[in-house]
């Protein structure tokens, strides 16, 4: 009996040395497909987001190409930002993981892309964001960081970083200067204008005396609303502002339009997250 059960233990951490030793060999390319793949198509299921978390957290130390980097990097704070999204324990520690990967993405970025790239400066301001909300907004730490908040808003934009501005910063011919995407759209249009929507959250949520301004988030999100209006977050948004400020009837309004969709069609793409957008919605009604 002893000789069977140590041939048993054997056999199974050959089979894991095994796979150990497959994912390591894997392609850094192979492992980015089948894990974007995964996560787009599978991550709400737990044991799927906590397989792509692992592969990618393996993959950082052996991805020499420094586009396939930042991609590994990227894709893993997005998904330890989708786990705290729909996790009830230590979603503050998950949220600030999430952030440290993305300051890692950065600083790989200024080292071996030359900044260009939006995407991580954008992933650091949201996972700080929902942090400072899953501590408290009051906590002196959230308080403390809120201009480092909306200074990465603010970079994915390439956005002018000083107090009472929102302009982008410009050259010499007077033009914008901006961060970009993956896909060469410029970095305020992430994310369905995801940078700009976290901007306005901001002064909506933020206590007045902390820099809060409610009439500054409902300019902000009427533009997040208008430029990427198949995105239901930025509806969610704006209707608590509007809320925030007594116009009751025209928040209303905007979240009835809003579930006027079917929320598995109302945006591919993010068919789990639209989900929750529209039960935040009706909720809110």
């Amino acid at each position: 009996m002893q000789l069977r059960r140590g041939m048993f233990a054997f056999v199974a951490v050959s089979a894991l040395f095994s796979v150990g030793q497959a994912a390591r060999a894997e392609n850094i390319s192979d492992v980015l497909d089948r894990n974007t793949a995964l996560y787009s198509n599978q991550r709400q299921e737990p044991a799927v987001l906590e397989q792509v978390i692992a592969d990618l957290r393996a993959s950082l130390d052996r991805a020499d190409d420094p586009t396939q980097k930042y991609d590994a990097y990227l894709l893993l704070s997005r998904a330890l930002y989708f786990k705290a999204m729909h996790t009830s324990d230590g979603k503050a520690d998950i949220f600030m993981d999430g952030r440290h990967v993305a300051e890692a993405c950065i600083t790989h970025a200024k080292a071996r892309l030359n900044d260009q790239r939006a995407e991580c400066y954008y992933l650091r301001a949201i996972n700080m964001g929902r942090w400072g909300e899953a501590v408290g907004l009051l906590d002196p730490r959230v308080i403390g960081q809120r201009h480092d908040f909306r200074r990465s808003v603010l970079d994915a934009m390439n956005f002018r970083r000083d107090a009472g501005s929102d302009e982008p910063l410009r050259g010499a011919n007077g033009q914008p200067v901006m961060r970009f995407a993956k896909d060469g759209t410029p970095g305020v249009t992430y994310d369905s204008y995801g940078p700009w929507r976290s901007l306005g959250r901001m002064y909506n949520r933020l206590p007045g005396f902390f820099g809060g301004d409610n009439n500054r988030a409902e300019t902000i999100l009427r533009d997040a609303v208008r430029l990427g209006s198949r995105l239901a977050l930025n509806h969610v948004y704006l209707a608590k502002v509007l809320a925030d400020l007594d116009k009751k009837d025209e928040a209303r309004a905007l979240l009835n339009r809003l579930l006027s969709n079917a929320s598995a069609t109302f945006n591919p793409d993010r068919v789990p997250e639209t989900a929750d957008e529209f039960e935040e919605a009706r909720v809110l009604l």
